[in-house]
């Protein structure tokens, strides 16, 4: 556990209840959907049988979608580096999640291409996207936006982070207590991500940074470039910076010559 103005359990905890609850409720919206999906279609089933034609339009238009589906798969597989066998086990993840989620099976698909695109193998399908599902769910957010978002940030801070569920829960976090949507991350990590790595600044941080600026009117995308201007400069400051700085007697970096915590840095400027 880090000194970090904040902490992470405290703020995971808090967020858990609001996974929890929101999952419940995600659930039973699920189970009433599915129920009345029943219904609807032993209603159907009985005018079906008199519409002889309507029934072959219906079973060419589901066969097109399981072939959409069966696609998807299979472009997820083949990019994550996977074979045939591995087909069948996404196959059963996407309907699992669907199943259990308030998600369409091939929206659950879509976004397994998405993360194989940024770098996901099977088994980081396999392991990461059961909370990434969740993630989606409870921040209403695109599945194929947040997929990729969590991803990326593993690909930056995964050696930082318990799991995929801590990187989904941070993100998740930010955008219900600010303006920058699980969407706008996406974008703003791609721009932010490299430097904030470099500079020790987490996840956590990184994220609650740019939604406190979208709180103040930025966007998400020039609070990402702005923050990433100023973590360059701290990181090589110019001689008038550096000679400013010790006028002032400021230093990003600590004894060690590291980066110091971005809070802190925050603090000592304030």
């Amino acid at each position: 556990m880090n000194n970090e103005s904040f902490s992470i359990v405290a703020v995971l905890s808090a967020i858990d209840q609001g996974f929890t609850s929101g999952l419940d409720a995600a659930a039973a919206k699920a189970k009433s959907f599915s129920e009345g999906s029943k219904i609807s279609m032993e209603d159907i089933g009985t005018g079906m049988t008199v519409a002889g034609a309507a029934v072959a339009a219906m079973g060419v238009k589901s066969l097109d979608s399981f072939g959409k589906f069966e696609a998807s798969l299979n472009q997820a597989a083949v990019v994550a580096g996977g074979t045939a066998k591995d087909i069948g086990q996404l196959d059963d993840l996407a309907n699992k999640m669907g199943a259990d989620l308030p998600l369409s099976a091939q929206d659950c698909a879509d976004a397994m291409i998405e993360m194989a695109r940024n770098g996901a193998s099977i088994g980081d399908i396999k392991k990461q996207f059961p909370a990434i599902a969740q993630a989606a769910t409870a921040a209403g957010a695109d599945i194929k936006a947040t997929a990729g978002v969590v991803q990326e940030a593993m690909n930056i801070w995964g050696k930082s982070l318990d799991s995929p569920q801590q990187a989904a829960a941070i993100l998740v976090q930010t955008a219900n207590a600010s303006n920058a949507s699980v969407e706008d991350m996406q974008q703003a990590l791609a721009t932010i991500g490299g430097s904030a790595g470099q500079a020790g600044m987490s996840l956590q941080v990184t994220s609650e940074a740019i939604g406190l600026l979208t709180n103040k009117g930025f966007s998400a995308a020039q609070a990402s470039m702005d923050l990433n201007h100023a973590i360059l400069q701290m990181m090589a400051p110019s001689k008038v910076a550096k000679d400013a700085m010790t006028s002032l007697g400021i230093s990003f970096t600590d004894a060690q010559g590291n980066m110091k915590k971005f809070p802190t840095i925050l603090r000592e400027l304030n």
